[in-house]
């Protein structure tokens, strides 16, 4: 009748058959950027430089200076130009202490970023534009947990969301 298979399979419903996309080439899926013209550009899962390494966004932290605003993605951080191209991208290969960055918020000049991974891995990220240093920030420095859900501002004050962390005991 069939054969087993172990990869998934996605049918389009109705309403998302590629063919109702403006431009036919560009029906894989993936993450695309449209203009205010109609004009469709995939920004994920290509190759060349100027994409991000996935198909996600968690979300999108503004540069109040306007020179750039950071894309959180379960495979790191990615720069954004004003114009919509991705910059650079920072993951654990460029030595950020998580790859998956749920979120992040601008406070005094400085980016903060949670972000977890596994059953109890990550922390909190702050980023010097000044320096262009990323510093990270686990348990062993105070937090309560390793695992930072999310970030967000409280008045002129980090407020953070840790995540459940998992302990397993083998015996």
């Amino acid at each position: 009748i069939g054969r087993p298979s172990n990869s998934i399979r996605y049918q389009y419903p109705h309403e998302d058959w590629p063919e109702r996309y403006n431009d036919a080439q560009e029906t894989s899926g993936g993450l695309f950027f449209v203009s205010e013209s109609g004009a469709i550009r995939r920004v994920s899962s290509e190759l060349a430089g100027q994409s991000l390494r996935g198909d996600s966004v968690f979300s999108l932290v503004p540069d109040p200076a306007g020179q750039r605003d950071w894309l959180c993605t379960p495979v790191g951080l990615a720069w954004l130009s004003p114009e919509g191209r991705i910059l650079e991208k920072f993951s654990r290969a460029e030595g950020l202490c998580a790859n998956s960055i749920t979120g992040g918020v601008e406070l005094d000049g400085s980016f903060y970023f949670a972000s977890a991974w596994g059953h109890s891995g990550g922390g909190l990220l702050a980023y010097d534009p000044r320096t262009q240093i990323f510093t990270s920030f686990h348990r062993s420095d105070g937090l309560d947990a390793d695992k930072v859900e999310n970030v967000s501002l409280d008045g002129k004050r980090l407020k953070l969301t840790f995540g459940f962390e998992n302990l397993y005991v083998t015996g």
